[in-house]
């Protein structure tokens, strides 16, 4: 699974601190999943724009429901995510 990270109006890529992210998926039980930093090739040093993440759960035909949360610059964010 791949997450981005883009500017406030979801336009554009924005680099971040290049630290993990974490997945919380609605499944029963919950899923916690760590989504590590994979920088582009543009991305400056220490930030990145992309994230993946590699997990069992994400092979079920399931809709994946969840929130997506990190911490940039020392603000906590947290998104909801929702699988197409």
């Amino acid at each position: 699974m791949t997450v981005y990270a883009l500017d406030r109006w979801a336009k554009r890529p924005k680099p971040i601190d290049a630290r993990p992210l974490t997945l919380t998926l609605k499944t029963v039980p919950e899923t916690v999943v760590r989504v590590d930093p994979a920088p582009d090739a543009g991305d400056p040093p220490g930030r990145s724009t992309r994230f993946a993440a590699r997990h069992p759960v994400f092979r079920t035909e399931a809709r994946l429901v969840g929130t997506v949360s990190g911490t940039v610059g020392g603000t906590a964010y947290s998104g909801d995510l929702s699988q197409k």
